[in-house]
């Protein structure tokens, strides 16, 4: 059922773009170098001037400002543990790039002259380079890369029509792949050995939002929000298989693969937020959270347990500890975040409240004696399989678009 009603992007982790111009690029002058008043700025807080406790913080929570003035964090690790993020610095109207240092967070700019639609999403290579995709209110999306010598931007896109990029990714390859909205539709590029392809309109209309994750196997897996259905797809040796609705009513979904490249689920179901997983019978769900939830990203640990952060009452976390579901309220006043999972299976996350701020978990949550907020639910896996002809429709084997035909990616 398609709605003529024009829906527009609300989180603010997601990007926004659209449709392709030629390429236009530019190089910062030189490696940057950690000096106050240039390219690298250093924001007055200390690791040491923590939150634990008070203020609406959790005591097993240690929580850093990084900036005053910053909003739209996202947040990666590097190969060596430490954070890095990207945001937005409003006064100035600048994207920035943030790393811990042994006594403060030190910021260096990115781009100028930023008016931000939505936010930025940040990845990191095998190298730790990192790769920033960003938009702005003229519905051009950029790409910014960081070498020795300094920040390389790249326009790749602009929109006819658009309300919010989507999100993106990259491959085992250190490929790209992006995917936005323009005229109602989700787009989706990726840069090759020859440059940026053409876009591929994708069978998804008013997606809003999206979620994407790389496999190790080089497949591509999609969560998205079809014209208010919430559907799972898979890019597979170049052609995206679409699946049936997995649930009706519109909000945001989150998607992850497990140790063995097997696609998982997140997404608000009338039991409440839950979590699905597919076998040969099609997905089967477990509840989470029964007062609900709006999912912002999930990843799985090295142990396969699987961690998800959420918006509800502020942002929450939650864990799969092998047993049950545990989860807890992080930051009450906060809209949203992200967050990734450390070496030593503790949830780290930035999210704006009043600024961008950085937290951490002391203590893996792994009994319901950890539980901070709320209480330990425990509830058994629902299937959900079985009411195909109901409310989800057919299981995935039966896929509500024909499978994508169009130019496959090399």
């Amino acid at each position: 059922m398609r709605s003529a009603r024009f829906q527009r992007m609300t989180l603010p982790l997601l990007l926004a773009v659209g449709g392709l111009l030629a390429p236009r690029t530019s190089k910062a002058a030189g490696p940057p170098v950690p000096t106050t008043g240039g390219a690298i700025l250093t924001i007055d807080s200390q690791p040491g001037d923590t939150t634990t406790g008070g203020a609406g913080q959790p005591a097993q929570w240690r929580t850093e400002m990084i900036d005053l003035g910053g909003t739209m964090p996202a947040l990666q690790l590097g190969s060596d543990g430490a954070p890095r993020v990207a945001y937005f610095h409003v006064g100035s109207g600048t994207l920035r790039y943030a790393t811990r240092g042994t006594d403060r967070w030190i910021s260096e700019v990115v781009a100028t002259a930023i008016e931000p639609r939505s936010g930025e999403y940040l990845v990191l290579d095998r190298a730790d380079g990192p790769h920033i995709f960003y938009g702005n209110k003229t519905g051009e999306l950029w790409y910014a890369t960081r070498t020795t010598q300094g920040w390389t931007t790249e326009r790749v896109a602009v929109a006819d029509r658009w309300y919010g990029l989507v999100t993106a990714a990259i491959d085992g390859n250190g490929q790209p792949h992006l995917f936005y909205a323009d005229n109602d539709q989700l787009q989706y590029i990726t840069k090759s050995a020859s440059g940026w392809t053409p876009p591929q309109a994708l069978p998804v209309y008013f997606p809003n939002p999206v979620s994407v994750t790389a496999g190790s196997d080089g497949r591509l897996h999609l969560g998205v929000n079809d014209d208010s259905d919430l559907k799972y797809a898979v890019l597979d040796r170049g052609v995206w298989k679409f699946s049936a609705p997995l649930a009706e009513g519109g909000g945001s979904m989150a998607v992850a693969v497990d140790r063995r490249d097997q696609p998982l689920v997140c997404l608000p179901l009338e039991t409440g937020l839950s979590v699905g997983s597919q076998d040969a019978s099609g997905w089967k769900f477990q509840s989470v959270d029964p007062t609900g939830g709006q999912p912002l990203n999930m990843a799985v640990d090295h142990t396969h347990r699987t961690h998800l952060m959420y918006r509800s009452t502020g942002i929450k976390y939650a864990v799969h500890n092998g047993q049950k579901w545990l989860f807890e309220v992080v930051a009450p006043t906060a809209r949203a975040g992200f967050m990734v999972i450390d070496a030593h299976d503790r949830p780290q996350i930035v999210f704006d409240s009043d600024g961008v701020r950085y937290a951490v978990r002391t203590k893996a949550l792994r009994t319901s004696a950890d539980v901070i907020g709320d209480n330990a639910r425990d509830q058994r896996p629902m299937d959900l399989s079985s009411a195909a002809s109901s409310a989800l429709g057919a299981p995935q084997a039966a896929i509500a678009h024909a499978p994508y035909t169009g130019p496959r990616v090399n």
